[in-house]
């Protein structure tokens, strides 16, 4: 008989410490400790974080130009993945390449450079010059960039250009301003602008 009470006694030992355990088990294991992975997937939580995407993508970062040419923060907000540095050296290159085309006669290369409209205009100053014109750069600088703005799909720039030039035939050495229009597409991925006007 006290083998068995000694039994029955074990067992109800055995059960209240396994009843303790797991009550203390549940307290801990039930309870959030601070490093659960909290759900962010809430849709007020995508929609802070799409709203955040859109304003890093909208947003660009304009330098800061010179007052000469300070129009052209405004080419900025009309085009993507405008540069003024490389926009001011390509529109160097293309009034002393068109010039030289001009004065060679060099109708055909000229096409491609000018809109339609200022490629008529040239072609008939080039045939009333009858020839070659003997005409040379010695300098060129960007006076300023007029205005800039956008019009339709497109965006305008106007620049003026100073320069000096010396005709080879008889070294008589002029100075001139010209005022210059180009035009591109604001969706164009071409980086190629268009002479306008002059």
């Amino acid at each position: 008989m006290f083998y068995g009470d000694l039994k029955f006694i074990d067992i109800l030992i055995f059960g209240a410490v396994a009843v303790f355990l797991f009550v203390r088990l549940w307290r801990v294991l039930g309870k959030r400790t601070g490093y659960e992975k909290k759900h962010t997937n809430t849709p007020e939580v995508e929609s802070r974080k799409k709203e955040s995407f859109l304003n890093t993508e909208t947003e660009k970062e304009i330098p800061e130009l010179e007052e000469n040419i300070k129009e052209l923060t405004k080419a900025y907000d009309i085009i993507d993945n405008f540069n003024h540095i490389s926009f001011i050296e390509g529109a160097k290159n293309a009034f002393e390449t068109i010039v030289n085309l001009f004065n060679e006669g060099n109708k055909k290369t000229l096409k491609n450079l000018l809109t339609e409209d200022t490629y008529t205009q040239f072609c008939k100053a080039m045939d009333l010059t009858k020839g070659p014109q003997n005409n040379q750069i010695l300098s060129l600088e960007i006076e300023s960039v007029d205005r800039v703005w956008a019009e339709g799909k497109k965006i305008y720039v106007t620049i003026s250009y100073l320069s000096k030039q010396i005709n080879n035939k008889d070294e008589n050495e002029i100075s001139k301003k010209d005022i210059w229009t180009f035009e591109k597409r604001t969706n164009s991925k071409n980086p190629n602008w268009l002479l306008s006007s002059t």
